[in-house]
């Protein structure tokens, strides 16, 4: 079982980013985040080498998107906070 638990936040403020769009690779819908920046997701993955990997991709207006990616040394981990940089 992949799984991670994220939250969406402005990397200057660390502010929550509520509302910003996050889908897998391979399935091309959308969710939002809800008000505190959070979600989170997982996949059963077959084999032992876990691949391919959950992976997130996080886009919101006026910020550079961003991605995370499910790594064994990190299952388990507390919430993995995703800083996003507005854009110039």
């Amino acid at each position: 079982m992949q799984y991670l638990q994220c939250r969406v936040v402005d990397a200057n403020t660390g502010e929550p980013l509520e509302g910003a769009s996050y889908y897998r690779e391979s399935i091309r819908y959308a969710s939002e985040t809800d008000s505190t920046g959070y979600f989170e997701g997982y996949r059963i993955s077959n084999g032992f080498n876990c691949r391919p990997r959950l992976k997130y991709h996080v886009e919101k207006d006026e910020y550079v998107p961003a991605e995370v990616e499910w790594k064994s040394s990190r299952d388990r981990r507390d919430t993995i906070v995703i800083p996003m940089q507005k854009k110039r």
